[in-house]
């Protein structure tokens, strides 16, 4: 459960640094649909609980790496540095 609320907790933050903002009547617990408007750009995450996380996505340079960024910080794996996949690679 804590480790739950850690990625909750990391996401959040993160998402507010990208200037994503959850969307209206974020359905932490409830259907999607009737909050997810056509032809918006959203990023969805659903827990382990079934808890749902979904924020609207305003800007146009979305870092296609959030969620990597996350799993990464040091909330979460504490490997900060492998949030950018260039610092994952291997020499052949």
């Amino acid at each position: 459960h804590c480790f739950e609320n850690g990625i909750k907790d990391a996401f959040v933050t993160q998402a507010k640094e990208q200037q994503i903002e959850p969307a209206v009547g974020n359905p932490e617990h409830s259907d999607i649909k009737p909050i997810a408007q056509p032809r918006a750009t959203y990023i969805y995450v659903e827990l382990d609980r079934g808890e749902k996380l979904l924020h609207r996505i305003k800007t146009k340079n979305f870092p296609l790496q959030l969620r990597r960024k996350v799993l990464a910080s040091e909330a979460i794996l504490n490997i900060p540095d492998w949030s950018d996949w260039r610092q994952c690679q291997t020499s052949k």
